[in-house]
């Protein structure tokens, strides 16, 4: 048998039993494992599972194209030796030959963001060193350790923006992240002709579903296309919104952020579909829905509605608290595993929760903003 197993047998068949459920508003390891990976960043969320809704398999001939720029920036692989010109230049023929005159959204990397943690997790630990750059300098160093440097990848944004313009597509820099700038150009546009938005992240096609109108033209989000794919998936925006239900799209922001996404981390155990299936078969959890919502919601409303989301999406009872259900789901585990039972196995405590939940009212309310 698992000694540590047997010892956590052990310590629930203790007589102290009524002093036990008190430990559990702690941690039992150094990090909030729920939420955090062992590495100390943010559980990386499994976000396609919610894109899977509805596609459609064809576009309109004629549309405008929006482009996520940072996906772009990654398209395209660098050839060392090449000046940065020359870089440039295959990215803006790239464009102009797929998208024509297209519209190209970057990210900003002059602070500090919330998508900190996934920019971090992304560049895998490579650092590159700052370079001074200008367009005739050959490229000397592999692609994603420049752009691991946000300084580095800023000057590289700058210059690329610059030979976009020249042919004729417009650009534009969000201060920090993109995603809802990207968006916001995006339905702006199907205010007057059909559009594309070309991008790789769920987050967009989240944000698309909350902010697009149904009485504009038609506006759709692809991935960019990648050379294993037959054929690629194509969502209506207008028919996803249909399918969904107008309450489901009210609310699609605190669905997608509750469960992780690029700013809030993923629930250890809870699938990224768990939210939009709760959501349509509890009232409990339509209820803490509207608390994220509600833009001048307190801090004490946000904790609140947010550990009763989670006890919900935990399957525990209502007024139950996180650390109540964690000794009562550390207790049946020991009781049945055949190994010891791990922390991030268990709800996360409340404290942690706390964070969780204020973490993704503010990102909701950020992806709100008109």
């Amino acid at each position: 048998m698992d000694p540590q197993l047997l010892f956590q047998r052990l310590t629930i068949a203790a007589k102290a039993s009524q002093d036990l459920a008190s430990v559990f508003k702690y941690e039992l390891c150094s990090h909030p494992s729920a939420l955090f990976d062992i590495s100390l960043l943010l559980r990386q969320p499994q976000k396609p599972v919610l894109a899977d809704a509805i596609w459609a398999l064809h576009t309109p001939g004629h549309v405008q194209y929006v482009l996520d720029g940072g996906a772009l920036v990654q398209r395209i692989p660098w050839t060392r030796g090449s000046t940065y010109k020359d870089i440039c230049k295959l990215y803006s023929e790239y464009v102009t030959r797929k998208y024509g005159e297209a519209v190209v959204v970057f990210d900003g990397y002059q602070g500090t963001s919330t998508k900190d943690m996934t920019h971090r997790r992304r560049a895998g630990g490579r650092v590159g060193a700052t370079v001074t750059m200008d367009e005739y300098m050959p490229v000397t160093m592999n692609k994603d350790e420049f752009l691991a440097n946000n300084t580095n990848k800023q000057q590289f944004i700058n210059m690329l923006s610059g030979h976009l313009q020249k042919k004729n597509c417009q650009t534009y820099h969000a201060p920090g992240d993109a995603d809802l700038l990207i968006v916001q150009k995006a339905v702006e546009s199907a205010t007057t002709t059909n559009t594309v938005l070309i991008g790789d992240d769920t987050d967009l096609l989240i944000l698309l579903i909350y902010h697009a109108n149904l009485k504009s033209h038609n506006l759709f989000f692809t991935p960019e296309p990648k050379k294993s794919t037959k054929k690629p998936r194509v969502w209506n925006i207008k028919a996803v919104k249909q399918q969904l239900g107008p309450s489901v799209c009210t609310h699609i922001l605190f669905i997608h952020a509750i469960a992780g996404c690029d700013t809030t981390s993923r629930l250890y155990g809870i699938g990224k579909g768990a939210p939009l299936k709760k959501f349509t078969t509890s009232s409990e959890f339509r209820e803490q829905a509207t608390v994220f919502d509600t833009q001048s919601a307190s801090t004490a409303e946000v904790v609140s509605a947010g550990e009763n989301a989670l006890l919900c999406l935990y399957n525990g009872k209502p007024g139950e608290g996180l650390d109540s259900l964690r000794h009562k789901r550390f207790c049946e585990k020991v009781a049945t595993s055949t190994s010891h039972v791990q922390p991030q196995s268990l709800p996360p405590t409340s404290a942690a929760a706390k964070y969780h939940s204020l973490r993704v009212y503010y990102q909701v309310q950020q992806w709100k903003e008109p």
